[in-house]
């Protein structure tokens, strides 16, 4: 179903299909399914963070459903379109993290097998909802394949050690004696209470999507959650207590990817970091400049991130063969060939030597066209012999088969002699890239996880 047929959907992917899941105790959960724009390669589940919605991944769930992903997500029980637990809508209170384990199950079983069952299968969770998936990873082994964790809450970051510990015991102490269900202190009871300009400053450095989402809630009030109660306190206390007992995080097996926010704010990394380090197959990554929505961000820092997940994700499609070798066409004429020996996986850049090339091939060859008008993005110098040429149309890289393999910045031609040719294709889109390059892939994440082993985050 198109989101245009849903009721105020135009915030949502065009391609959804949005639906009420009734869980095993009444109460309703807002879901949404996003197909993949093309061949899918694996489908995800997305879980989302404390006092999100459906609507706030819209660009996010579009990049990956273009990378070749199903999505899967759904909104929490007690906030977004899903049902809240108290007559006062605007409180923030889940005082059983259990039972949001449980619905996770729940939609996994009841709502993602059977719609993609037999592709694979992976994890993708933000801040508190990584809070979610580590405990979900640790209760049901097996299930993902794979899972990335962005920006986890695993613990607080309230104004250092001292004062995390007083909110804590503070908040034990308030339920404990009965107002579970009051308003924690400073927490905001409606929408004019949120300082934007605090929020944004700790959230993202792009102004615009910070805006966009708050457009949303705007259009559609329904979805505004506001401050917690001290049940809530309560009870992620008590699951962060579960996570950081001793052997939890070491039996979890699935491969993680933790990308951690280095301008982070919001949530103690450190934690994070003790926790993840103990898993036996988890990589650790700071992004550089990042604040606490990573998904979020601007696109320098969004890019890389998106570039990651993609990377870790598709780990695995294809089969490592490093000795295949693409046929390099001038106007449908092979003039060589090349194995494409390096890669960036992050730029869908692969390059390699130009083998087998026609004699004729030489500098002036190029100087030749150059003058003509065939290349772009001209870079010459004759008494250096230095050329460095593209040609998006003419000149083109073939497999066995005769398809092509296309990098939207097409065909780069790097020399620095008559003799010794770099062919540069930038700009492969995944899910390919990972399919036809998979040994750059797996360079790529041995560095990340040697990175994570020496502690270089």
């Amino acid at each position: 179903m198109d989101g245009d047929k849903n009721s105020n959907n135009n915030f949502l992917p065009k391609k959804c299909e949005v639906s009420d899941l009734v869980m095993r105790d009444g109460v309703r959960l807002r879901t949404g399914y996003f197909p993949a724009k093309r061949k899918a390669v694996a489908t995800i589940l997305l879980v989302n963070g404390h006092r999100e919605f459906l609507e706030k991944y819209k660009e996010f769930i579009e990049n990956l459903q273009a990378r070749g992903f199903n999505v899967f997500s759904y909104d929490h029980r007690g906030q977004g379109g899903s049902d809240r637990k108290l007559k006062n809508p605007r409180k923030s209170h889940n005082p059983d993290i259990n039972a949001i384990i449980q619905d996770m199950h729940e939609i996994v079983v009841r709502l993602v097998l059977p719609k993609v069952a037999g592709t694979r299968l992976h994890l993708v969770a933000h801040s508190w909802g990584s809070q979610f998936a580590i405990r979900y990873l640790h209760d049901n082994p097996g299930i993902f394949d794979r899972a990335v964790l962005m920006a986890p809450f695993t613990n607080f970051n309230i104004g250092g050690k001292t004062f995390t510990y007083l909110t804590k015991t503070y908040a034990k102490i308030a339920s404990f004696l009965g107002f579970s269900k009051f308003f924690a202190p400073g927490q905001a009871r409606h929408k004019d209470m949120i300082d934007h300009e605090y929020a944004f400053e700790r959230l993202t450095h792009d102004r615009e999507r910070y805006d966009w989402s708050q457009k949303v809630l705007e259009a559609k009030p329904e979805l505004f959650i506001g401050g917690v109660t001290f049940g809530w306190l309560s009870g992620v206390i008590k699951s962060i207590d579960t996570i950081k007992t001793p052997g939890y995080t070491e039996s979890i097996e699935t491969p993680v990817l933790t990308l951690l926010a280095d301008d982070e704010q919001v949530v103690d990394n450190d934690t994070t970091i003790e926790l993840v380090k103990k898993m036996p197959n988890a990589i650790l990554k700071t992004v550089k400049g990042a604040r606490h929505e990573l998904y979020r961000e601007v696109d320098s820092i969004r890019d890389g991130v998106l570039a990651d997940i993609t990377i870790f994700l598709s780990q695995g499609l294809g089969d490592e063969n490093k000795s295949k070798v693409y046929q390099v066409k001038f106007d449908g004429m092979v003039i060589g060939a090349t194995r494409f020996e390096s890669g960036d996986p992050t730029r869908g850049v692969v390059a390699g030597a130009l083998l087998e090339y026609d004699k004729p091939l030489k500098y002036d060859f190029f100087v030749d066209l150059i003058n003509k008008g065939v290349f772009i993005n001209v870079d010459h110098e004759r008494t250096l012999k230095f050329i460095n040429v593209n040609a998006i149309d003419r000149v083109t890289v073939h497999l066995d088969d005769g398809s092509q393999v296309i990098g939207i910045n097409g065909v780069h031609f790097v020399s620095i002699d008559d003799k010794h040719f770099i062919v540069t294709l930038i700009g492969i889109n995944f899910p390919f890239y990972a399919e036809e390059f998979p040994h750059h892939c797996k360079t790529y994440l041995d560095k990340l996880k040697a990175d994570s082993e020496n502690q270089l985050y």
